[in-house]
């Protein structure tokens, strides 16, 4: 984006996920969503568990996410 001559976020607005802090824009705080890494790691474990059981496994996990503000939108 330097490059092209556009500036964050006036002219781009960049995003992460997974609460991802970006080396690439250091003097920026990066917009990202982040969730609960344990409560990820115990929903996944109960997935695997019940279907190692033989059981029906949901279709989906619904986890929460947070929003983390910053300045790239």
């Amino acid at each position: 984006s330097q490059e092209r001559g556009w500036q964050v976020p006036q002219d781009l607005a960049i995003t992460g996920f997974d609460g991802f802090v970006s080396s690439h824009f250091p003097s920026r705080q990066l917009v990202t969503m982040g969730g609960d890494w344990d409560e990820l790691a115990h929903a996944a474990t109960d997935i695997m568990t019940t279907q190692i059981n033989g059981e029906i496994m949901p279709q989906s996990a619904i986890l929460p996410v947070r929003f983390i503000t910053g300045d790239t939108i």
